[in-house]
This record gives structure tokens, C-alpha cells and sequence, in this order.
């Protein structure tokens, strides 16, 4: 599995242990993502491929949004943002970069 995948699975995954209930293991899930996805982010810069700066603020926005909601203690809100905005936005972002659809 590659880090696109990985923590793209990853972030469901902790959406999923939140949704049921777990949230340590979704937070657990939620930090490792954080950690392939900057990763990933860094090779992308090595490599000169970089977001497009639309889809960077829609990025940037949602992860603003996501963090006020955490302040909040809104942890359904907050899943809701992850699942429905920045999943899927990153998805997008992914499958649009490879012309394929792998999640």
C-alpha cells in the first residue's frame, strides 16, 4: 500500500472508530495519517508536484474548519468535516493527479 492510500484509509479508518464509539483508536488512526500525509507532502515538494492553489485553500479552509470544531469539543461535527470535506477533497485531489479512482 502506498502513503496516498495509507493515510487516505487511515483517515476513514478513524472516522469509522469515532463514529463507533472509539475514540482512541480514531485519534490513534488520526495521528498516524497526519504523519504519512506529511510525509507525502514533503515528497511532493522534493519532486516539485504541488497542489493547485484552489485546492489548497479548499484544504486549508476545511482544515480551519475542522480545527474550531475540535476546539468546540464537537467530535460528531468534527468526523463529519473529516469524512465529507477533507476526505474527499483529498480523494479528488489524488485521483485526479493519477487519472485514476483507487480508494
Amino acid at each position: 500500500m502506498n502513503d496516498e492510500c495509507s493515510y487516505i484509509s487511515l483517515i476513514k479508518e478513524g472516522c469509522q472508530s469515532w463514529r463507533q464509539g472509539d475514540d482512541q483508536k480514531g485519534i490513534n488512526c488520526f495521528q498516524q495519517a497526519c504523519l504519512l500525509w506529511i510525509d507525502h507532502l514533503e515528497e511532493q515538494e522534493r519532486t516539485g508536484e504541488r497542489l493547485p492553489e484552489e485546492s489548497f485553500n479548499r484544504l486549508i479552509q476545511s482544515m480551519e474548519k475542522l480545527m474550531e470544531t475540535l476546539n468546540g469539543h464537537d467530535i460528531i461535527r468534527a468526523t463529519d468535516i473529516l469524512e465529507y470535506d477533507i476526505l474527499l477533497l483529498v480523494k479528488s485531489m489524488e485521483s485526479q493527479k493519477t487519472g485514476v479512482e483507487k480508494f
